[in-house]
């Protein structure tokens, strides 16, 4: 029987493979070692591989890719309700099996190694962050003991250390004095690292042209729309052009507006604007207008040149 979906479920060392036909029967049960996954793989003929989308699933799906196989990323909240009895690989690498073939799952896009290299700047820079402040809480912490306060903030700590040098021996001993001392020397340590990260992540910045397209005020178009349309001042619309005649809205409504739906637009039920809205036939409801949204942290990129509000010729808000 030929395979056409597979269920992978991915480990450090063992991976579970679970295979159906295209009547959905299981037709391949197998274990691999890390080694053998990618051989066998290669000697499979093109197939829907789905997978969880946890540690190392995007660099598998990149190689599993390159052999020619479709492959298919599930958030890991989505697979769980198929799972049938207790949770085995075995058992994990069927339920997602049966979960990619859902005619209405939802994916999560494969990232490229470039992605991932600048993700992992992110992702250091603000582990660096908590073990900063970390730090920073502990000698907080430890110099109060002795009388020796100030001000909450990354900036205060200058004026920690000028304190603590001030303090007279007698209310400040020369042990706690050294061990509060290895607590700055650490915190400069981390400071350091910090700003070796930041100027990578600016270097990265000033070198990629989307990220300038996003940043650059010389290319966005910022208005405040109709006043028939948005009555307060603090709600604007930012339109951001591209090459490619998308749309990018971002929504700056205060967080109070958008709970609340206080806003004349909120009231009136207005329509999302979303990659769904390209068909006139499958509105979408999940998000709403820049000018009429709740979201606080919406950004909606859409390759469409018309907003579906517009289409319907009712919105004035740019």
């Amino acid at each position: 029987m030929t395979v056409v979906t597979i269920g992978l479920d991915i480990a450090k060392s063992i991976f579970q493979v679970h295979g159906t036909d295209d009547v959905a029967n299981t037709v391949l049960r197998r274990r691999l070692g890390r080694a053998d996954l990618l051989p066998f793989f290669a000697k499979q003929p093109p197939c829907v591989i789905g997978m969880e989308a946890c540690s190392s699933a995007h660099h598998w799906a990149r190689e599993l890719s390159r052999l020619g196989h479709l492959v298919r990323l599930i958030p890991p909240q989505y697979v769980k309700p198929y799972v049938k009895r207790n949770k085995t690989d075995a058992a994990d690498a069927e339920a997602i099996c049966e979960a990619v073939g859902r005619p209405n799952m939802r994916f999560v896009p494969i990232k490229t190694i470039e992605q991932q290299s600048i993700l992992a700047l992110h992702r250091v820079r603000a582990l660096l962050v908590r073990q900063r402040t970390s730090a920073v809480n502990a000698m907080r912490g430890l110099l109060s003991e002795f009388g020796i306060v100030a001000a909450k903030g990354i900036r205060r700590v200058e004026e920690l250390r000028q304190r603590m040098s001030r303090t007279e021996p007698a209310l400040l001993p020369d042990e706690a004095r050294q061990a509060i001392g290895v607590l700055f020397d650490h915190l400069d340590g981390l400071q350091e690292r910090v700003d070796k990260v930041e100027a990578r992540i600016m270097a990265w910045h000033k070198a990629s042209e989307a990220s300038q397209r996003l940043t650059s005020a010389s290319r966005c178009r910022t208005s405040n729309g109709d006043s028939n349309c948005c009555r307060r001042g603090r709600r604007q619309t930012v339109q951001i052009s591209t090459p490619l005649r998308s749309l990018a809205w971002v929504d700056t409504a205060h967080p109070s507006e958008r709970r609340k739906g206080t806003h004349r637009s909120d009231q009136q039920g207005r329509r999302s604007i979303s990659s769904n809205d390209a068909h006139p036939r499958r509105p979408s409801r999940r998000r709403h207008c820049v000018s009429y949204g709740r979201s606080a942290k919406a950004l909606v990129v859409r390759t469409a040149a018309t907003p579906a509000c517009k289409r319907r010729g009712h919105c004035r808000c740019s």
